[in-house]
């Protein structure tokens, strides 16, 4: 008799302390390529924005 296949349990994953606090945390193996552009894109905004800003006081 083949044994019933039992269905796996998702155990709770500790958030690394590396991931930032606005990072969800997925159990599908983190959060998605999309959302990592968007994040990556947006941080790329905010430091040149801060740099602009920076330069232009300096003046």
């Amino acid at each position: 008799p083949t044994p019933t296949p039992v269905p796996p349990t998702p155990t709770p994953q500790p958030t690394p302390a590396v991931t930032p606090p606005f990072l969800p945390v997925t159990g599908w193996g983190g959060p998605s390529p999309v959302f990592l552009t968007v994040v990556l894109f947006g941080l790329i905004s905010i430091a040149g924005a801060l740099l602009f800003s920076l330069k232009g006081s300096h003046r």
